[in-house]
């Protein structure tokens, strides 16, 4: 015990001890300045996804759009938006009355960005909005982390026509293209 209370080992110790803390903070605290880099509308990545809300009429898919925001008042515009950017790109999640989950129509992602003068022109003119309803009496908003909002809404999609259209366009191929 006497061998511990040196003058010379506590420096040591002391010193050894600040940096070893230093390092674990520096350690935890540095993977979580990307993850502090997500932005709100049309501003980079936007937290939101789609699962089955029910059964539709035919040629319809009813979903639930769950949508992360810094603003309380969300406009139906980006809920309808968003609807069909998740039925184009993510796909929809099983739900309710659902069992399965649906592939997006475009395949993937990345097709907005293969056919990008295509889909900057039709949600820029809000063409999208010809494919999509909105539920009324459905949009729920409560406050989420960060001072954030999760708004919950159900949506009606035309999804065959959205893909005739699409068809049309060449944006994707026809169901009866083959492979």
């Amino acid at each position: 015990m006497l061998l511990f209370c040196g003058t010379s080992f506590n420096r040591f110790n002391h010193t050894v001890m600040k940096r070893l803390v230093f390092l674990m903070l520096l350690a935890f605290c540095l993977p979580l300045v990307g993850f502090s880099q997500r932005t709100d509308i049309h501003k980079g990545d936007i937290m939101y996804g789609l699962e089955s809300a029910g059964v539709g009429a035919q040629g319809t898919a009813l979903v639930r759009l769950e949508y992360i925001s810094k603003q309380r008042k969300i406009p139906v515009q980006v809920l309808q938006e968003y609807a069909v950017r998740g039925v184009l790109f993510k796909g929809i999640a099983a739900g309710e009355g659902s069992a399965t989950t649906q592939k997006p129509l475009c395949g993937s992602a990345s097709a907005e960005q293969s056919h990008e003068a295509y889909f900057e022109k039709f949600f820029g003119d809000e063409a999208y909005k010809n494919y999509v309803q909105f539920v009324e009496g459905s949009l729920k908003v409560v406050a989420y982390r960060n001072k954030n909002y999760k708004a919950t809404a159900n949506l009606v999609i035309y999804k065959d026509q959205l893909r005739k259209d699409l068809e049309a366009a060449g944006v994707i191929k026809g169901l009866g293209s083959g492979f």
